[in-house]
């Protein structure tokens, strides 16, 4: 299956009170990390920002076409500016987040949309989502249904589930607190 990676750090950094991605994670900044992974299962990448600040990484840098619509409009604005047919959407904050389970993610992809869901909390920001689902996407936008999880239950999806020991895959970092911790 031929990836365009779309890496979502646009936002307003609410929490953090500085842009997330930039933000030093054991000495590179917290974007890099998933720029790497992503590397390795897509030829195109689509880093969505609304800082010029991400255009010293080594992607194709794109503002939100609509604003403030969240990571649902940043996956709009990525479907929208490639020619791919499938899209691995991945989260600015995760740096631990590891191959292992975009593999799982991969292997298990049947359907419109496929997620990873780990300890009962699903996670759509990690997934791959086809370009096919644009029109569900457009729709819920310009009716302002900004909840990802309620797109996702208008398309045939497939929830991949991920044990205990995924569990530091899955960690975040939202505030300050959680790069002190």
């Amino acid at each position: 299956m031929e990836l365009c990676g779309i890496i979502l750090s646009g936002g307003k950094s609410s929490r953090m009170g500085m842009e997330k991605g930039l933000m030093q994670f054991e000495n590179k900044p917290l974007i890099q990390y998933s720029l790497d992974l992503a590397k390795q299962f897509c030829k195109e990448i689509i880093l969505v920002a609304n800082s010029d600040d991400y255009q010293k990484f080594n992607a194709r840098l794109i503002s939100d076409l609509v604003e403030n619509k969240g990571p649902l409009g940043g996956l709009y604005t990525g479907i929208s500016y490639s020619a791919a047919k499938s899209f691995l959407l991945l989260p600015c904050d995760m740096p631990h987040l590891s191959s292992r389970v975009i593999d799982k993610i991969i292997s298990n992809h049947k359907a419109e949309i496929s997620i990873a869901r780990q300890d009962n909390r699903n996670h759509p920001l990690i997934g791959i989502y086809e370009q096919s689902i644009l029109a569900k996407i457009r729709s819920c936008l310009n009716s302002d249904n900004l909840a990802m999880m309620s797109m996702i239950e208008k398309c045939d999806h497939n929830i991949i589930e991920f044990d205990q020991s995924f569990a530091k895959d899955f960690k975040n970092y939202n505030s300050r607190e959680d790069f002190k911790n």
